[in-house]
C-alpha cells in the first residue's frame, strides 16, 4: 500500500529545489535590469511581489497575459535538479520579447548548458551561500559557483562576463 505522506527523499528534494537567492545577489542583477516577475518562487523566497510557484507552472503561463501586463524582464532561480526546461522556455520567452537571466550552477560542462545566451556572468571569488528554506538563514558549502545566464530580445549573444561575488554586495 503507498503511503500519501510525504517521502523523506521527497522532502529532501523538495527542500535542494526551494533554496532562495541571496537578496544581495538578487539585487544587483535587478538594479540592472528590473525584474517583473519571479518565474520560480515560493511564498518565502519570491524576490518579486508577482511570482510563480511550482503550483503555477511556469511553462503553462499564458505569454500573452504576460506580454500584456508588461511583465517581461523575468528573474529565475530554477529547480536545479531540472535546469533545462527553463533554459528552452528562457530561449522561447526571448523570441516572444521577454528577458530572462537564470540563476545556475556554472557548469559549462552540463548536458543543459545554452550556447545561445545572449550574456554569461559568472560570479567569481567565491561561492554563493543560498538561504536555506528551513532556516531560513544563508548556508555555506555550495559546491558549485553561480553564473547568470541571460536571454535578452535585443542584445548579441556569448558576451561573457565576470563579477566579484563581494562586489555585488
Amino acid at each position: 500500500m503507498k503511503s500519501s505522506a510525504i517521502s523523506d527523499k521527497e522532502r529532501s528534494q523538495n527542500e535542494r529545489n526551494s533554496w532562495g537567492t541571496p537578496q544581495y545577489v538578487f539585487d544587483y542583477f535587478d538594479k540592472r535590469f528590473g525584474f517583473t516577475v519571479d518565474a520560480a518562487a515560493n511564498e518565502e523566497n519570491a524576490k518579486v511581489a508577482v511570482h510563480w510557484n511550482i503550483d503555477d507552472d511556469w511553462f503553462l503561463a499564458s505569454r500573452e497575459e504576460l506580454l500584456k501586463e508588461g511583465f517581461t524582464r523575468v528573474w529565475c532561480n530554477p529547480p536545479y535538479s531540472n535546469i533545462k526546461p527553463w533554459i528552452e522556455q528562457a530561449r522561447k520567452d526571448r523570441e516572444l520579447g521577454i528577458l530572462t537571466a537564470l540563476l545556475v550552477p556554472a557548469t559549462p560542462d552540463a548536458g543543459w548548458w545554452p550556447l545561445d545566451a545572449n550574456e554569461y556572468i559568472f560570479i567569481t571569488k567565491g561561492r554563493l551561500a543560498f538561504i536555506d528554506p528551513v532556516t531560513g538563514k544563508p548556508k555555506s558549502g555550495n559546491s558549485k559557483g553561480s553564473v547568470a545566464i541571460v536571454f535578452c530580445p535585443y542584445a548579441p549573444q556569448g558576451i561573457v562576463k565576470f563579477i566579484n561575488r563581494d562586489d555585488m554586495r
